[in-house]
């Protein structure tokens, strides 16, 4: 695996979580790099397609519930507390609720998420969907 794990990897001691947050926090100060975005909807599903180009590094959001990841084109490094790998397309898995991952594309790749919603305004789906801290999504776990 490339520099990206390496490097989330050297705070000895935190959770991997913890480290995907600290790098969150870092490259925000970074320019930042286009990573468009396609949405699709289709009778209780929602889709997030992104393309990311080569040497991008992407650190995505806390999703709330399962929700099934796709990767259809490129070859990707994936960082988080469920997986550690590098992925090649075509790729598919399911991601726990919870999941908060650093990816690194080392040539153009998309990236789908496919969730079960009904809702088709983005503002109301990504309170759905995301989580604004560990913390929150523990909370609406337990009182769930």
């Amino acid at each position: 695996m490339n520099t990206l794990n390496t490097c989330i990897k050297k705070a000895v001691g935190d959770s991997l979580n913890t480290k995907v947050l600290r790098l969150q926090n870092t490259m925000q100060s970074l320019p930042q790099a286009d990573i468009p975005v396609k949405h699709y909807f289709a009778n209780g599903f929602y889709a997030r397609e992104m393309t990311m180009p080569p040497g991008s590094v992407v650190v995505g959001k806390i999703h709330k519930s399962e929700h099934i990841c796709i990767v259809s084109q490129g070859k990707v490094d994936v960082v988080s507390e469920e997986r550690t790998e590098t992925i090649t397309a075509p790729y598919t898995y399911v991601s726990k609720p919870g999941a908060k991952r650093a990816l690194y594309a080392y040539n153009e790749v998309v990236w789908t998420t496919i969730h079960l919603s009904n809702e088709t305004d983005l503002e109301k789906l990504e309170t759905e969907l995301i989580a604004e801290s560990f913390t929150q999504l523990e909370s609406q776990l337990c009182l769930g």
